[in-house]
Order: structure tokens, then sequence, then C-alpha cells
């Protein structure tokens, strides 16, 4: 039997969402907010400021793995309760239902030491494709390399890497069907969700693609079991909780690491679940960024140094060339 860990994400601001299952429709009026990353509680998608994720194990896994995705391009928002992603170029990206004031932090060092640094108020993108997704500019570069996007919407099975800034892991709880503690192994199980925010990776494998219509298109991975034998190798399983909104979906495809998806709200089918828990069964949702790419690049993309060196170059070299015609 293996290990396995959880990723707890949970947001503190009230601009978590909440999806309800049963009717299919968001507790909430805004559409883009139906799926907000924050923690999922009764049976609801729930979005709010996602924190640090919690992961089954412990609380480990705050330095980037061996084989890192992007990890210090993962920061904290300004309260530090919600997530934010560095693309590149001093682009930002986040949840849209993320409140963000004056400023964002990074560790670009990977030492565990974060530099605020400030947004600049009149860059700020919101609902990018209709989304909840948000986009917005540093006045300074922080000193990180830039993430590739996803080209392609991910497959049934594909493994991810989850970073969040959501809360520590508690104590494991076993619970009958009106969600009473009770001695191992109980009918369900899962974890507090207890402490401060901690920036925090783990892994998980996609469960489902676009599994309701929401208006925007999305995945969703699944918080398994520890005894779960499909996911060989998987050492650290993760799920989203508040806090965790905002962070990053990593996903390897050949040699290369790309930035698949932006984690957004927690749905939890199985209903009345207790707060501040995470439990065995709930699902991550996470936006699809490869259907969002080219709005997204649209915005950030600017021309490389070297590109409009060549270009220049080429100019000069047709302006002599038109001068030498004309002698």
């Amino acid at each position: 039997m293996k290990t396995r860990v959880g990723l707890a994400i949970v947001q503190a601001t009230p601009d978590l969402l909440l999806f309800n299952r049963r009717s299919q429709r968001p507790m909430l009026a805004t559409i883009a907010r139906r799926l907000c990353v924050g923690a999922v509680i009764s049976s609801a998608l729930l979005c709010n400021s996602a924190f640090a994720v919690l992961i089954r194990s412990g609380n480990g896994n705050t330095t980037a793995p061996a084989d890192n995705p992007g990890f210090a391009n993962v920061g904290k928002s300004s309260s530090g309760s919600a997530t934010v992603t560095y693309l590149g170029n001093r682009w930002v990206i986040t949840a849209d239902h993320v409140s963000i004031s004056g400023t964002v932090s990074f560790d670009p060092d990977g030492d565990g030491t974060f530099t605020t640094f400030n947004v600049d108020g009149s860059t700020v993108v919101p609902a990018v494709g209709g989304a909840d997704l948000r986009l917005f500019r540093l006045t300074t570069d922080p000193g990180l390399p830039a993430l590739n996007i996803a080209t392609a919407t991910p497959s049934l099975g594909d493994a991810l890497i989850l970073v969040g800034n959501g809360l520590d892991r508690g104590n494991q709880h076993y619970w009958n069907a009106l969600w009473q503690d009770v001695a191992p192994p109980g009918l369900r199980s899962g974890f507090e969700e207890v402490g401060g925010h901690t920036l925090r990776w783990g892994e998980n494998t996609v469960s489902a693609i676009n599994p309701e219509s929401i208006g925007f298109s999305f995945y969703e991975t699944k918080f398994d079991e520890a005894a779960y034998t499909g996911e060989a190798g998987f050492t650290d399983e993760a799920q989203a909780t508040q806090g965790d909104s905002g962070g990053g979906a990593f996903q390897k495809v050949g040699s290369n690491w790309y930035l698949s998806g932006l984690i957004f709200g927690r749905d939890n089918p199985i209903g009345n679940q207790p707060a501040n828990t995470s439990a065995f069964g709930n699902l991550s949702a996470i936006v699809d960024l490869s259907a969002y790419r080219e709005q997204i690049l649209s915005i950030i993309s600017v021309p490389e140094p070297a590109s409009l060196g060549l270009v220049l170059v080429g100019a000069a070299g047709l302006l002599m060339i038109a001068r030498r015609r004309r002698s």
C-alpha cells in the first residue's frame, strides 16, 4: 500500500465558488466564479482565495521537487491567503475570483524567503476568455523564467504536479454516513485543514474533462484513498483546498514541463462534508489553459530582443539594397 498525499488549497476570502452537483447550478450568481478554487464543502464547488496544498503524508513538499516543473513561479496573493502564478515578461495569472490589491510575493531563489513585488494596477485583465482567469503585470521583473503554456488539453489519466499556497494538514478523521467521527476504517476518511499558509506541491492525475457545463473549459483530479493503485509511483496525492486558487497545474510532455491549468475550485460530490476538511473523493477543479492560450499570449507577448534585432538588421539590409539600386 502506498502513502498518498492530499493537496489542500483553501481560500480565505468569500469569493470561493460552490458548485451544486445535484442541480448542476452555481450557488453564486456569477458563472465565472462557479468553480473558484478554494475548498468545496457540502456537496458543492466552493471558490475562495485558496491556501496552501494539503498532502496526505504530512506537511512536506515545501521546496521544489527534483524534477522541478516551475515551483518558484508560484507565489502568494496580496493577503497571502491565495495563489498567483508567474508567466513571464512581468505577467502574472491567477483565478479571477482572487482578490489582488497592490502587491504579490515570490521566492525567486527558492530559499524560503519571499520578496514582495508591486502590481501595475493599470494592466489588470479580468475574466480572460470568459474563464475564471485574471492577468496583471508587475512593475519590476521578479527574475523568474517564463513558463510554457500547454497547447493541448491533457488526457484522462495524465499525471500532473499541483502547486498552491494552502493550509497545512491536520489530524486524520474517519466518518460514518452522517459525517460523525468513528473508529477506523469508517465509511469515509480525510484530514483537517489547519495552520497557516504554506506553498506546497503534490501529485495527481486527470480524472474528468469538462464534467459540468459552467461556461468555460476545465478538468478535474480526484483525491484518492491510500490503497488506490491506479497511479503507480505517486506518493504525494494532492487535493485543492481553500487558498489554492490561482495555483498551477503542471504537466510534463516529453522532456519539457508545461503550465497545463490553473486551480480555481473544489468539488465535493458526497455532500454535507464538515467544514475545513479534505476528504477522499473530493475533486480539484482546474481551468484548462490550452483553451485560452492564444488569448493569454496575445496579452502578454512582446517581441523578444533578439528577434527585434534581427528585424532591424533585415530592415537595414533592405535599405542598403534599395540605395544601391537607385545609384
